[in-house]
């Protein structure tokens, strides 16, 4: 279990809950919610993902900590909140200190090396053997929030996992539809909301009748993002058609603008494996999908670059050096607030980044360069490049090697290969 420092308090807020629900399954909602999980912890973050699915767990086979036969031994949710149930004061949950309890319910995800501070946890729905389907009938969710003890019961599980300081964030994997745990997870338990729909007229509807029931609940004030999964390529204008009549059916039903703009297009990987797409491949259409929706995340919940510089300020000044280097690495890559106006702006005068003529060497230099009117020597890859620093006028002493284990072409460069730069005051 992680034993770093939790951020919460240098960023001055507690450990946020980020719920994915969707109104149907099959819109790779579980999918979304482990690979934005996973970018999160490559960061250096400490993170847990919540199954919610009680009655349909898939995150849960993910839990490295389970066997790989069907009897699955690592305790879960239904197992945590049945003991505070059946055990009161004498459970973990009431009675115990809450990083020990927490700790007790969590299975550990191994990232891939090149994130040595990282860590990933899954509380799976429960023990996967032969006995949770009565396990979760005899917990009984439904009938404890009829009673009046559900709300607090998932009160108290929620504050526990916020005291014990094991992780910086949150992610739950919602039950779809309107089910009573599906509540639970958007009304309850979180902070945030991503709203995973498909296009399909079904997915749309019940999206749509979603967000009017929570429009209701909350008085119009939960912060949500809605996320359009899958979406075909090659179907340009059914997509749109799609699209138009999703935005109109949930602005309604909102009674507000609704963004559409974050999208993860079809894969078929993700129909044939559970293991996360980040991990796998880092590039591509894919792998761009789940890191913009991450981006969208952390700005949602307020922690833009401008946040994790401030709070790595305060930790180095009480020396905490690991998480120091945590958060100025989360500065560095992480949007700045607005960052969406930031850039609408330098596009406009007096900036004019796209229209305004370029004065640089390299671009003076380019059409000759390209059509061999300057020659450059070709002999060997080495003597091409010192040719072209010539011609630039770069000098081949200012070289740099650099390498990031964040870096998005992490499958081509390594501390073996890594990136080479040369450069002046104005050129690199």
């Amino acid at each position: 279990m992680p034993a770093t420092p939790s951020v919460s308090e240098p960023l001055e807020r507690p450990c946020p809950f980020i719920t994915f629900y969707s109104f149907k399954g099959g819109v790779g909602r579980s999918m979304a919610v482990i690979n934005v999980a996973g970018i999160i912890a490559a960061r250096g973050f400490r993170v847990l993902v919540i199954d919610m699915d009680l009655e349909a767990p898939g995150i849960s086979y993910l839990a490295t900590e389970a066997s790989d036969s069907n009897e699955r031994s690592q305790p879960g949710l239904v197992d945590f909140l049945s003991d505070a149930v059946e055990r009161g004061r004498d459970s973990a949950l009431f009675g115990e200190p809450a990083a020990t309890a927490v700790a007790r319910y969590c299975g550990r995800y191994d990232l891939p090396e090149g994130a040595p501070n990282a860590s990933l946890h899954i509380m799976p729905a429960g023990r996967l053997d032969g006995d949770y389907p009565a396990r979760l009938e005899r917990l009984g969710l439904p009938e404890l929030y009829r009673a009046g003890d559900g709300l607090a019961l998932i009160r108290a599980f929620k504050q526990a996992i916020q005291e014990s300081g094991l992780f910086d964030y949150v992610f739950i994997d919602s039950r779809t539809g309107f089910s009573d745990e599906s509540g639970i997870c958007t009304r309850d338990l979180a902070d945030y909301l991503m709203i995973v729909s498909g296009l399909n007229k079904q997915n749309v509807e019940g999206t749509a009748q979603f967000l009017a029931a929570l429009r209701k609940a909350t008085g119009g004030e939960r912060r949500f993002e809605v996320i359009l999964s899958p979406v075909p390529n090659g179907e340009d204008a059914l997509v749109d058609l799609r699209e138009a009549a999703a935005r109109e059916a949930f602005e309604a039903a909102w009674g507000a603008r609704i963004q559409l703009e974050l999208q993860i297009p079809y894969h078929p990987q993700l129909a044939l494996t559970e293991e996360p797409h980040i991990f796998r491949r880092r590039r591509g259409y894919l792998f761009e999908a789940y890191h913009r929706i991450e981006r969208h995340v952390l700005e949602m919940i307020g922690d833009t670059s401008d946040r994790f510089l401030n709070a790595a300020m305060t930790t180095m000044k009480a020396g905490q050096w690991s998480l120091t280097m945590t958060l100025l690495l989360a500065g560095m890559t992480c949007p700045a607030r607005a960052e969406r106006e930031l850039w609408q702006d330098f596009t406009k005068p007096p900036h004019d980044y796209w229209t305004k003529p370029v004065t640089d060497r390299f671009s003076l230099l380019k059409d000759d360069l390209a059509s061999g009117k300057i020659p450059l020597d070709r002999s060997s890859e080495k003597a091409f490049v010192m040719s072209l620093l010539d011609v630039l006028k770069v000098p081949a002493s200012s070289q740099m090697l650099v390498f990031s284990a964040t870096s998005l072409q992490l499958s081509l460069i390594s501390t073996r290969n890594p990136r080479a730069l040369f450069f002046t005051d104005d050129l690199y």
